[in-house]
C-alpha cells in the first residue's frame, strides 16, 4: 500500500485548534519512503488580511509504521526451538541425488534418454556407447554353468 498523493481534503488551522501542540516542520526527515511512514497532519496558518495560507508545522508529525516484517519464511517450531525436517531414508536420498544429476545433465543439453543412459553407465558424456570390454583370455560360452 502506498500513501495517497493528495493532501487532506480539509486543512487544519492553528487558530481553530489552540489547545493542540504544533511540532516544527523539520522534526521528520524530508525523504520518507511511502510504505514505511504515516502521512501526519499538517498545521496551517492563515494570514489576517490576506487569504494566503502557510504551512507552519505538524499537529501530528509523520511516524514510522510499526508493521511486522512481511515475507518471512515459515519455520516449524517444536518444543525445543527450531526443528529440522525428518531424516530421509537411503532409498529416498539416492532418488533425490539421481534426480539432481539428471537435471544437471538435462540443463547441459542432453535428452532424457541420453541422461538416463549416462546414469545407467551405457553412454559416456560425448554420447558414445560404452561397450563392455572383455580381455582376450575371457571365454564367452553359450552353455550354462552347473
Amino acid at each position: 500500500m502506498s500513501r495517497p498523493k493528495a493532501e487532506r481534503i480539509e486543512k487544519l488551522f492553528v487558530r481553530d485548534y489552540p489547545e493542540k501542540e504544533v511540532h516544527p516542520i523539520d522534526c521528520v526527515p524530508e525523504y520518507r519512503p511511502h510504505n514505511s511512514w504515516t502521512m501526519g497532519v499538517k498545521a496551517w496558518d492563515k494570514g489576517e488580511n490576506s487569504g494566503e495560507m502557510t504551512w507552519v508545522g505538524w499537529f501530528h508529525p509523520p511516524r514510522r509504521r510499526q508493521s511486522p516484517a512481511r515475507y518471512t519464511r515459515n519455520k516449524r517450531k517444536g518444543s525445543f526451538g527450531l526443528q529440522s525436517a525428518p531424516p530421509l531414508n537411503e532409498e529416498k536420498k539416492r532418488a533425490k541425488v539421481r534426480k539432481h544429476y539428471i537435471r544437471v545433465l538435462r540443463s547441459k543439453g542432453y535428452s532424457m534418454r541420453e541422461a538416463k543412459a549416462i546414469m545407467a553407465g551405457t553412454m559416456d558424456l560425448e554420447r558414445n556407447p560404452i561397450l563392455p570390454e572383455f580381455s582376450s583370455t575371457d571365454e564367452v560360452s553359450n552353455t550354462e554353468e552347473e
